[in-house]
């Protein structure tokens, strides 16, 4: 979070200059951020010709990987238990002749 967003864009709109293929970089936003700011970074992305773009916000997941630990947590907060996926989900493979 040291480095604001539209920095992290432009940083990748450098870099995709002189690549073919997309590149992305992860943009974590703070808890903070709002449905605009999100908005806003997509835009500054394809006007900067961003192939690709990945955003976080922290906190938008019932668990993740990383915390700035900034967040309160109070006396009432419950452990998440991993879901189950009841559905398995269907897929198909193709093998393309080259």
């Amino acid at each position: 979070h040291e480095i604001n967003p539209q920095r992290h864009v432009e940083m990748q709109a450098a870099f995709q200059k002189h690549v073919d293929n997309s590149i992305s970089k992860t943009i974590n936003l703070p808890h903070s951020a709002t449905v605009q700011d999100v908005k806003d970074v997509y835009w500054q992305a394809w006007k900067q010709k961003c192939k690709g773009i990945t955003i976080y916000r922290d906190g938008s997941r019932d668990m993740q990987v990383l915390s700035s630990g900034d967040r309160k947590v109070d006396k009432d907060t419950q452990v998440i238990q991993t879901k189950v996926r009841i559905t398995p989900l269907q897929q198909r493979t193709y093998t393309i002749p080259e």
